[in-house]
């Protein structure tokens, strides 16, 4: 992974949030979508249903962003096929504002293939990504999503892929929810949270996992939980948490480990376990290093290593 360009985009993630302007109704956004070709191949259809607005289509190649801005209440359902051309020109496919719903459903796909171009960044907007909709971003040193200041939720059997980058970035407060389906990287972070307000939940039938060396499934300074799912690390850590004032909590049948070099929970805060398994093959099952650090057990739990 080319280290540099990594740095260089997680530098613009945290800087570069744009100023509040006015979003589109439904009736708008329709007209935005439908209109927007992007000098790419193939066209999208968007069509209105009260606050919904139904985007199909295929459109490949694009060489600039489609921006949304999403008013409050709106929903874009997005069930088309979008992609960059290596001629790609700016940081972000879709570029989505507003306190709306983004949401990439069954039939969806959204796919960043340049180097350093995110597939969905998002400022202040809901993203949610269930049924079979996927976002990926093939590129080196990317991300498929990157969003500030409310939720991400991953349900179903969707997908959320970085090849060599980060799968999921989130900043300030936001709340990302893995329910379902699949987050993934082979190098770097499945999920990178850069607040210390964060709260990232794993639950139901929910997978975070990364499978290259020296990455990272979970990095966080803020809360994490770990209910149901799985937190996978091939060769790698699978949850790290930089802040004493943290927690990590383990519970139901929630899943941790490391199946290669790494260590299943690397913490300078603390860890609460109530059940689950937390399994390392070589690695340390549980390390912390903050100087207040407790380690909490009640119920029944698995743990190797």
């Amino acid at each position: 992974m080319n280290i540099k360009l990594l740095t260089i985009i997680l530098i613009l993630a945290v800087f570069l949030a744009p100023l509040k302007m006015q979003a589109e109704t439904a009736a708008q956004l329709a007209v935005t979508i439908s209109s927007f070709t992007g000098g790419g191949t193939g066209s999208l259809s968007a069509t209105k249903s009260n606050d919904t607005v139904y985007v199909t289509g295929t459109l490949n190649n694009v060489t600039t962003r489609l921006k949304l801005d999403i008013d409050a209440g709106v929903t874009v359902m997005w069930q088309a096929e979008i992609s960059t051309d290596s001629g790609f020109t700016g940081y972000a496919l879709i570029y989505s504002t507003g306190s709306g719903t983004f949401n990439v459903a069954t039939g969806g796909y959204v796919m960043s293939t340049k180097n350093g171009v995110y597939a969905v960044s998002s400022f202040s907007t809901h993203i949610i990504v269930n049924g079979t909709g996927k976002v990926e971003a093939t590129g080196d040193a990317t991300i498929a999503i990157n969003a500030y200041g409310r939720k991400i939720e991953i349900k179903d059997d969707a997908q959320v892929i970085a090849i060599s980058g980060i799968a999921i970035m989130a900043g300030y407060e936001t709340i990302v929810t893995v329910s379902g389906g699949t987050v993934s990287s082979i190098t770097g972070f499945a999920i990178l949270a850069v607040g210390e307000k964060s709260i990232i939940t794993v639950c139901g039938t929910g997978k975070v996992q990364v499978t290259g060396n020296e990455s990272t499934a979970i990095a966080t300074p803020g809360k994490v939980v770990v209910s149901g799912g799985e937190v996978n690390a091939t060769d790698g850590n699978a949850i790290f948490v930089n802040n004493e004032n943290s927690t990590v909590t383990v519970s139901g049948t929630g899943r941790v480990q490391a199946t290669g070099t790494g260590s299943a929970i690397t913490t300078s805060g603390n860890v609460e376990l109530s059940g689950g398994e937390v399994n390392a093959a070589k690695g340390y099952a549980i390390f912390t290093d903050g100087v207040n650090s407790t380690v909490t057990v009640s119920g029944v739990i698995k743990m190797a290593k």
